[in-house]
């Protein structure tokens, strides 16, 4: 058996930390075509943010590298372990919606108007028990046609509205969104949710 001290422990963690930034810093590209929609939205006036389990250091060295963190300044940024820690709530994961609830919250956004792009089951799940609209997104990552098929299941069994695979259909396919569809799905949803409990 091997036992670690606690400044082991913590050693450990500082040094596995520090591996994901430098790795985040130097590895981390850009989704095509995110910068271009995200800039259309900000044409649009349309506020976007980053909502996710991360840590804030790992985002920030991804978003820095990738040219991205033009579009979100930190007030943007929502982190399961900063943001959470910092509003004395507990450090629950997606699928747990405390982010998502957080992040409306804060922004004092309103959720039937609201969109969240996932490209993760959890996240998916965590979106839509905050009574969000979610579209999946399987372009984040290299996929074979099986893969993607498979995450497209996954994404839409989750609750994902509609599924895109390139972010150029972005902005189309929140177009075709009908705020009544949105709340209905949402709705659907929610209850199968409740009913799961």
């Amino acid at each position: 058996a091997i036992s670690y001290t606690p400044k082991d422990l913590d050693d450990l963690v500082a040094a596995n930390t520090a591996g994901a930034l430098a790795a985040m810093g130097q590895f981390a590209e850009e989704s095509p075509g995110v910068s271009g929609v995200l800039q259309q939205l900000r044409d649009l006036g349309v506020a976007s943010y980053v909502v996710t389990s991360s840590e804030i250091g790992r985002v920030s060295a991804g978003l820095r590298k990738t040219g991205l963190d033009r579009f979100f300044p930190l007030d943007a940024i929502y982190t399961v372990p900063n943001s959470l820690l910092a509003a004395g709530l507990p450090t629950t994961p997606k699928p747990d919606p405390a982010i998502y609830n957080l992040a409306i919250a804060q922004r004092g956004l309103d959720r039937s108007a609201t969109v969240a792009i996932e490209d993760s089951v959890s996240g998916v799940k965590a979106a839509v028990a905050a009574g969000i609209t979610v579209i999946g997104y399987t372009g984040a990552d290299p996929l074979s046609d099986s893969e993607r098929s498979a995450m497209v299941q996954k994404l839409d069994g989750a609750g994902a509205l509609r599924i895109v695979h390139d972010m150029k259909d972005l902005l189309r396919t929140i177009n075709t969104l009908s705020h009544a569809e949105a709340a209905a799905h949402v709705k659907r949803r929610l209850d199968s949710l409740r009913e799961r409990r």
